[in-house]
């Protein structure tokens, strides 16, 4: 039950700032060359889940600690 004094928000529909556009594919973009650039030089990704830091390894697997593996950074 609402009041008289109650009133509800109101939406705006504002124009797109033009140099926003796009920027939200592009910076998608970015994180998945970032990504791909982490994996191929030490092997794995840095990501916060569950509220802590851990390593986020290219199939899928999370790991507290770094392997770092020194014929990893060869091959690129």
């Amino acid at each position: 039950m609402t009041s008289e004094n109650e009133q509800t928000p109101v939406q705006v529909k504002r124009p797109r700032d033009p140099d926003m556009i796009g920027a939200e594919a592009a910076m998608h973009r970015a994180a998945k060359i970032a990504r791909k650039r982490a994996f191929d030089t030490i092997g794995a990704v840095a990501v916060f889940k569950d509220g802590k830091m851990v390593w986020e390894k290219p199939d899928g697997t999370y790991t507290d600690e770094l392997e770092y593996d020194p014929e990893m950074k060869k091959k690129v």
